[in-house]
């Protein structure tokens, strides 16, 4: 028996090979299952159309193939079937169809073409054996929402497109597909897989909404982008057939998005974006021209551009021109960001034939030639890339600005050269002073520089609109009659007499900027004021962040912290005159004839500023030990001990300070009839840690500064009392003085120039307090209260701390003014202890200061055992 190896139907004529049987007919065009037969003429229905397998069979359908009744159409395995016409099939109900197509075993494949119609369901093996295409050379639509197991066309795990006509995907498909011959064409909804391209193949993304290609593209062929939306590629891709921008925008953030071929721009517009410098050689532009939205840092094209039609430069990012030669005959307009024509002295070759109009405060610059006139448009022209000299060969005017950058260690200056007519008239002059090293500006004459040399015979056409340069401490002088035709425009750079100190505000300010100008020309620190600050703004600034004001302030805070130390002394003795430990706020022990006690604090506060010094923010916590005892009757005498930690932070100044401070103090204390006397002297060591960031012009100066400093505080206080008793309740009316006085030792800090070194000094402070203390005793639950406060008022004699210093390595001294101590204040205490039974008292205590200026908040909270 033969095997079957072809069936054709035909719209002319059929061919059916069956068994030993082979059907003609120059008439009819159609096979369809009868009640028990595979293929047989008449209208008998119940059998299969076809029914194929043991071996390997195609089929070619321009006609009709309809199973019978509740039977498929075609069913057989190692078919490969082509449709150009109808395959259905048997009905089973009105409007319900059996399968059209069921595959078995082995390689199938189904073609169809514009022309198939298929009526039920086509089912596959879901091997990757099994593949659906879409063929034929003429164009067609197809829903790939028909595709999935629950779709009309079930188990396909390959699609591909073959011939040559352009089949259009609507609805939304996962698949990945292989593009053999013609265009695949769809957009980001419907082809959403990876996509391979054969060589001469295509595949289009066309659509009005925007969308990303996530999809891996492959392969020799091209893709191309159309349709008026913006399409973003964010896959591998590694085609090699290159992308053509027919219309809207297509985005990308690395040029491995585009895989290796060459990018030609028709009429849309070319995107990057992100933070990279992308690079490619294969860049070009059609005859429709285009627009290059440079989002990302910089575009640089390596490859030479020509085209006869437009381009439109958009985009905060920089265009750089680094090929030889240019065309661009229509013209080139930069609207945005920049064009670089020439990104190194090096590319000074490089040619862009164009006439270019610079917009919208977009940049026009380089090291190359522009080989045609340009335009000002409110934009700016920049030349060279850093310093260096662009060329245009026809005429230059507008409106707008010419950025001219100046180096004063190297003595360099940009150029534009003209070769045509040269109107500056529109255009304003800004010039940039930026020093490679700022450490080794020349404050001397700088120049004088040719800026604008006219290669022409005609004399510059008016001045500029206005001239701006970036320094405060610079003057500039312009001639425009200068070298040898007389018709160039010459610059120089002087320093002026502008003092460093008229420009501060405050008296640190003037302090700190009048030691940096005596620091003279050649050091870092004056060359960088010099070369940087562009206006008082800035100038003060600076004067501040170099002024290390955080050592006056340190000072400012621990003056005003021993008030721990004393607090807690008189507190202790006025609690021992009463006889009353938890009046104190301490923890008590009784050893023999001693009384041991020890007590906590911590504070948090800010100081605010005075419109000189910085606000800071401060906290201090720490614990004291003491004991004392009774001579000579009824005077008690003591000594005291302990350790806290100090942190102040000036954020304004970039500033901090630590300190870790010991104390060691005595005391002694008498009643006689209702008064009460307490006196005592304290003496803290102070090791401090200094933290200073300076910078200068926003980051054109910056230096990190250190250092350890040590300093002593010795303090004496007194403070007399007149008690009242009302039962349980006491009030004692008080008046207090202490004397404070710190004294610094000399230290360098460790850093670059703006390091700061200080000598030995000293200051004090008079506080002077009178106030009222009372205290209740209660009972609660068989346990003692008592609730405890105190309010007063306290003046400082003096509220500013001066600290003296001066540049490191240098004898000219300055003063700053730290922030202020608040001249008066007042006082609040509240505190409850509970006695909890004889060897047992819990305490929590409140203090506060508060100025207008200056609020200082403590919170204590104690437990005391007896043992």
């Amino acid at each position: 028996m033969a095997e079957l190896l072809e069936v054709v139907v035909a719209k002319a004529v059929q061919e059916l090979k069956l068994g030993w049987v082979v059907f003609y007919s120059p008439t009819v065009a159609s096979i369809q299952g009868g009640n028990g037969g595979y293929g047989r003429y008449g209208s008998a229905a119940g059998g299969i159309a076809v029914d194929l397998s043991g071996g390997a069979y195609t089929i070619h359908n321009e006609g009709s193939i309809i199973g019978g009744n509740k039977a498929k159409g075609i069913v057989g395995s190692n078919i490969e079937i082509t449709n150009s016409g109808t395959i259905q099939g048997g009905e089973i109900s009105t409007g319900n169809y059996a399968s059209a197509i069921k595959f078995g075993s082995g390689i199938n494949r189904l073609t169809i073409t514009s022309e198939s119609n298929i009526i039920g369901r086509v089912e596959a093996t879901t091997s990757t054996n099994d593949a659906f295409i879409l063929g034929g050379n003429t164009s067609a639509f197809f829903n790939v929402n028909d595709i999935g197991n629950s779709s009309q066309y079930q188990g396909f795990e390959t699609y591909q497109k073959n011939g040559s006509s352009t089949w259009t995907l609507t609805g939304t498909g996962v698949q990945n597909w292989d593009v053999a011959q013609g265009r695949l064409k769809g957009n980001t909804v419907s082809i959403q897989g990876d996509v391979d391209i054969a060589a001469t193949a295509e595949l289009e993304l066309d659509q009005s909404n925007d969308g990303a290609f996530a999809g891996d593209i492959s392969g020799a062929g091209q893709l191309i982008k159309s349709g008026t939306s913006t399409i973003t590629l964010t896959g591998t891709n590694s085609y090699t057939g290159g992308t053509t921008i027919n219309a809207g925008l297509l985005s990308i953030s690395d040029m491995a998005q585009l895989g290796t071929g060459e990018i030609l721009l028709n009429g849309g517009t070319f995107q990057t974006t992100g933070n990279s410098d992308l690079t490619t050689d294969k860049f070009d532009l059609d005859a429709a021209g285009g627009e290059l939205d440079v989002s990302s840092k910089s575009f640089t094209l390596t490859g030479d551009v020509s085209t006869t039609s437009n381009l439109q430069k958009t985009g905060t990012g920089a265009l750089v021109l680094d090929a030889t030669s240019n065309t661009i005959s229509g013209g080139t307009s930069v609207q945005n960001g920049s064009l670089i024509v020439g990104s190194t002295s090096g590319m000074s070759a490089v040619q862009l034939i164009s006439d270019v109009t610079v917009e919208n405060s977009a940049v026009l610059g380089g090291h190359g030639t522009i080989i045609g006139d340009v335009t000002n448009n409110n934009g700016r022209i920049a030349p060279g890339n850093s310093i260096g000299t662009t060329t245009i060969t026809g005429s230059y005017s507008g409106v707008g600005s010419l950025e001219i950058e100046v180096e004063g260690d190297t003595k360099l200056a940009d150029k534009l050269v003209v070769n045509g007519t040269v109107d500056v008239s529109g255009t304003a002059l800004d010039l940039v002073l930026t020093p490679a090293g700022k450490a080794d500006w020349s404050v001397d004459p700088t120049g004088p520089f040719i800026i604008v040399e006219n290669d022409g015979t005609d004399a510059i056409t008016g001045t500029f609109a206005s001239v701006s340069d970036n320094l405060l401490f610079i003057d500039t002088t312009l001639d425009y009659a200068a070298g040898t035709n007389n018709n160039d425009i010459e610059l120089t750079l002087t320093r002026n007499d502008v003092e460093f100190a008229s420009s501060a505000r405050t008296v640190n300010q003037k302090a700190s900027g009048s030691a940096v100008q005596n620091l003279g020309s050649g050091n870092a620190v004056y060359n960088a004021l010099i070369a940087t600050v562009s206006d008082e703004a800035a100038a003060q600034a600076a004067f501040d962040s170099l002024s290390g004001e955080i050592n006056a302030s340190a000072r400012s805070i621990l003056i005003e912290n021993s008030r721990f130390v004393r607090n807690a002394v008189n507190d202790r003795l006025y609690a021992s005159a009463t006889r009353n430990s938890e009046t104190s706020g301490a923890q008590t022990t009784q050893l023999g004839s001693l009384t041991l006690w020890n007590t906590t604090f911590g504070s948090w506060g800010k100081a605010d500023s005075d419109g000189n010094a910085a606000s800071v923010e401060h906290s201090t916590g720490g614990v004291l030990f003491g004991a004392d005892g009774d001579v000579f009757g009824n005077v008690r005498v003591g000594l005291t001990g302990g350790y806290s930690r100090t942190k102040v932070s000036a954020g304004d100044r970039n500033s901090s300070a630590t300190s870790d401070n010991y104390t060691l103090g005595g005391y002694a204390g008498t009643q006689f009839n209702a008064f009460s006397l307490r006196a005592g002297t304290a003496l803290t060591w102070h090791q401090i840690e200094t933290e200073r960031s300076v910078t200068v012009s926003a980051g054109s100066f910056t230096d990190e500064l250190e250092a350890d400093q040590n300093a002593a505080q010795l303090q004496a206080f007194g403070e007399l009392g007149y008690g009242f008793n009302f039962g349980p309740t006491s009030i004692e009316p008080f008046a207090g003085l202490a004397h404070v006085h710190l004294m610094s030792q000399g230290f360098t800090e460790d850093g670059g120039a703006s390091a700061l070194s200080a000598k030995e000094q000293s200051a004090a402070v008079t506080f002077s307090t009178l106030g009222v203390r009372a205290t209740s005793q209660f009972t609660l639950g068989g346990m003692g209260l008592t609730a405890r406060g105190l309010a007063g008022w306290q003046h400082a004699s003096n509220d500013a701390i001066n600290f003296t210093q001066s540049f490191a390595g240098t004898g000219d001294t300055f003063t700053v003014v730290g922030t202020p101590i608040a001249k008066d204040i007042g006082i609040l205490e509240a505190g409850l202890d509970l006695a909890i039974n004889e060897r047992a008292q819990f305490g929590l205590s409140y203090t506060g200061q508060l100025a207008r200026e200056s609020t200082k908040h403590g919170l204590t909270a104690r437990l005391n055992l007896q043992f």
